[in-house]
């Protein structure tokens, strides 16, 4: 447990289809009310048309692809992508991209798509670049 008396340990949960969720702490784990806003990429043009385009909430991806027939169904994770609502207003989020020095060939293009990402897609306008080397 932290100093919060919040457990700090990976989350399972049994999954009503016989598997087993090994979950992450969220957010709303540790701070309770706390608020939710509709995902700025709901009145984007580019992903408005696009149904289904948000991930659900219980979405979950299985560790094993092939599951024999009698074999309980296996470890699952929560499945990555954007979700329906945000919890932070796009305006008031200033992000922070880290780099920790060595020669990486292509971050330089993963560092750029964050950026653009977090401005055109969410409306960020405060990213800040730290080196650490």
């Amino acid at each position: 447990m932290d100093s919060n008396g919040v457990d700090d340990q990976m989350k399972l949960v049994q999954g009503t289809a016989g598997y087993v969720l090994e979950d992450v702490p969220h957010l709303s784990d540790y701070i309770l009310d706390l608020p939710t806003y509709p995902n700025p990429l709901q009145s984007n043009p580019a992903y408005s048309v696009v149904r289904q385009y948000f991930v659900d909430e219980d979405d979950t991806v299985p560790q094993k692809i092939v599951v024999h027939k009698d074999s309980p169904r296996g470890t699952h994770f929560r499945r990555a992508g954007p979700r329906q609502k945000v919890y932070f207003k796009p305006a008031d989020v200033r992000a922070c991209i880290v780099t920790c020095g060595g020669l990486c060939p292509g971050l330089n293009t993963v560092i750029r798509e964050i950026v653009c990402g977090l401005h055109y897609m969410y409306g960020v306008t405060e990213v800040l670049g730290v080196n650490v080397s």
